[in-house]
């Protein structure tokens, strides 16, 4: 066996936004256009992920595909007022986006941070991750912060893409980070402290209540070097050996394997949501049946295709994603996704019985209507007599389906 190409390790950050997909051929034809300045590229080269997991990041699997923007190099971090130095400042990486089905999309930002400190770079984390902070990103285009870059690099009108978060407050409307640290010589205490400040993109220590915390966040110290802080905002690894005794290797398997399982689940957590909120504007609204029968194929598709609670017989890599699937609480989103759909098929079944009903109503009246114009034509009763019995059948009928339409419709409003 030949031996693994080694990356050198590197202090770095993935700001990772979900986008809603409003349309997804417009999308695809947007992506593979001429003009376009995004590249399919090839998959990531897990080593740890069971082999369900990873097959759908083959370029053969169409459930999971990555593009690359090819022009970052007209694009710019600006810290401290100017074009951050490399190795002096934050500088830009790649520029991805990851399509994950029909649904839902993520752009993501690399951002490298040289030697940079850690509370500069928490200090970083804290701005760059929201999208109301004002910080220049674009050199060549005027933009002030990630919410103008992705205006610009992934045009609604054109792409078919809007931003999507799982709360509308502007004080949340901000990325999902993993980050992935060296820092030689913490102390058992300070590197949880850090741990914990970094996966949230806190800009001072965040409480350290255990007992309160404790069903909000992690940190997991697997090994006497390695550290995971994880929260519903964002996973942190730091690794405390010297960078003499650092295992290179080590950097490639959390760029592919532990990335990739990120990826995975804000892929449930999100798509769930987004499923969430489809299924309750169908509730509220009579949606045409073939937009109903794609929302189930799509449900379904969550469930069988992107929905792992096992990813891996590596002890490392399945308990820091076991451990961020609780805390992402993706469970109990499935489990509102499915109340979700169980009640929205009861309401279904409700609604096609009132249109059943309707064309009973309709059809019986056709049918009255008929046999009391046959029996004027025929002469069996007088014009108006005739006319009288129709108009009270109609009268009748009408009330029989106001009755049997409107009363169930309405308690299922």
């Amino acid at each position: 066996m030949s031996e693994q190409k080694k990356s050198e390790f590197q202090n770095s950050s993935y700001f990772i936004l979900p986008l809603k997909i409003d349309n997804f051929d417009r999308l695809m034809a947007f992506l593979r256009s001429e003009e376009s300045k995004w590249k399919e590229q090839d998959g990531f080269k897990t080593n740890f992920l069971m082999y369900y997991a990873g097959k759908m990041n083959e370029p053969a699997d169409d459930r999971f595909r990555i593009y690359r923007y090819t022009e970052k190099e007209n694009l710019y971090i600006y810290y401290g007022g100017k074009a951050a130095d490399p190795g002096k400042g934050p500088t830009l990486g790649d520029i991805s986006l990851y399509v994950s089905g029909k649904e839902i999309s993520f752009l993501e930002f690399q951002v490298f941070y040289g030697d940079m400190s850690v509370d500069e770079i928490a200090s970083f984390v804290y701005s760059f991750r929201r999208l109301r902070k004002l910080r220049k990103l674009l050199g060549q285009i005027e933009c002030k912060n990630q919410k103008d870059a992705v205006e610009n690099i992934l045009p609604a009108e054109k792409s078919g893409v809007d931003f999507c978060f799982s709360n509308l407050s502007d004080i949340k409307k901000q990325a999902n980070i993993f980050t992935i640290l060296n820092i030689p010589g913490l102390s058992d205490e300070d590197s949880r402290n850090k741990c914990g400040r970094i996966a949230h993109g806190y800009k001072t220590v965040a409480p350290s209540d255990v007992d309160a915390a404790s069903a909000y966040d992690k940190c997991l110290h697997l090994n006497a070097i390695e550290y995971w802080g994880i929260c519903p905002d964002g996973l942190a690894y730091i690794n405390k050996t010297s960078k003499e005794k650092l295992f290179s290797y080590a950097y490639d398997y959390l760029c592919n394997d532990y990335h990739l399982m990120y990826l995975l689940l804000l892929i449930q957590r999100f798509t769930a949501i987004s499923f969430i909120e489809t299924i309750s504007q169908f509730g509220r609204t009579d949606k045409a049946s073939p937009e109903i029968e794609d929302v189930y194929r799509r449900v379904v598709d969550l469930r069988t295709k992107y929905s792992f609670r096992v990813i891996s017989d590596d002890f490392f890599v399945q308990t820091v994603y076991s451990t961020a699937y609780q805390i992402l609480e993706i469970d109990a989103l499935l489990k509102d996704l499915e109340d979700a759909n169980g009640q929205f098929n009861e309401l279904s079944r409700v609604r096609e019985k009132r249109v059943e009903q309707f064309v009973i109503a309709v059809s019986l009246l056709a049918a009255f209507s008929a046999v009391a114009d046959l029996a004027a034509f025929l002469g069996l009763f007088p014009w108006n007599i005739s006319g009288i019995i129709s108009i009270v059948l109609v009268i009748i009928i009408l009330a029989g389906a106001f009755l049997g339409i409107f009363k169930p419709w309405k308690r299922s409003r």
